[in-house]
């Protein structure tokens, strides 16, 4: 008895919060800090947390569902200079990231020779030409973010994701499910908009704004 009671403590049922309320914090320290330093040290801090207690709790597919209903939904904000972040988007992706990391570091051997094979070593010339590239850049900030984010959703989505995907055949239905509903709340939203401009091909580019930059992007 004792042990069912213990186990119900910390199934995933019981944590289901962890990463909104989470994502919350973050938007809480974007919204109340204007100092760059600060902002750096929360997103790092509170990703780490979420990555924790993701890795703590087996919350893995939680995470990717969630990062799956809230992608359409990520705007842009400013972040270090010129450079901007989505959120919450690519701060889910960012825990990802930091969960990939603990679950290698827990077994390093079998989980290296498992990640590292298939579909990333034909991407590896890709990833190198992102690191490559940075030294030659006008904006080497700018690019050196835009290589991280690239870099990241490369480990993310071919290794975090492949992995879990193997582990949960029903899982890779229930994104796209996840994921299509969040478009389709998204087209609502411009439906409405374009709908507000009595429906004036003229505005048809940014109706679906902040959530995508015009309706081409949002189109594919």
């Amino acid at each position: 008895m004792q042990k069912t009671a213990k186990n119900s403590i910390v199934k995933p049922d019981n944590l289901v919060f962890i990463l909104p309320l989470a994502a919350l914090v973050i938007v809480t320290f974007f919204t109340a800090q204007s100092n760059t330093p600060v902002i750096i040290m929360s997103i790092i801090l509170v990703t780490g947390l979420m990555a924790y207690f993701t890795f703590r709790f087996h919350l893995q597919v939680l995470l990717l569902k969630t990062t799956a209903l809230t992608l359409p939904f990520s705007i842009e904000i400013p972040f270090l200079m010129e450079s901007k972040l989505r959120f919450p988007g690519e701060i889910f992706i960012l825990t990802a990231a930091m969960v990939l990391i603990f679950e290698i570091l827990k077994k390093p051997y079998k989980e290296l020779t498992n990640a590292f094979h298939r579909e990333f070593l034909w991407i590896t010339p890709f990833i190198m030409a992102f690191i490559i590239s940075i030294p030659f850049s006008e904006m080497i900030f700018v690019s050196a973010k835009f290589s991280f984010v690239n870099i990241l959703y490369i480990s993310v989505f071919l290794i975090f994701l492949g992995r879990h995907l193997r582990k949960n055949p029903g899982l890779f239905s229930r994104l796209l499910l996840l994921y299509g509903v969040g478009i389709i709340v998204v087209w609502i939203w411009g439906f409405y908009r374009l709908w507000q401009w009595e429906f004036n091909p003229v505005v048809m580019r940014g109706i679906f704004q902040p959530f995508y930059k015009d309706h081409t992007i949002f189109g594919a």
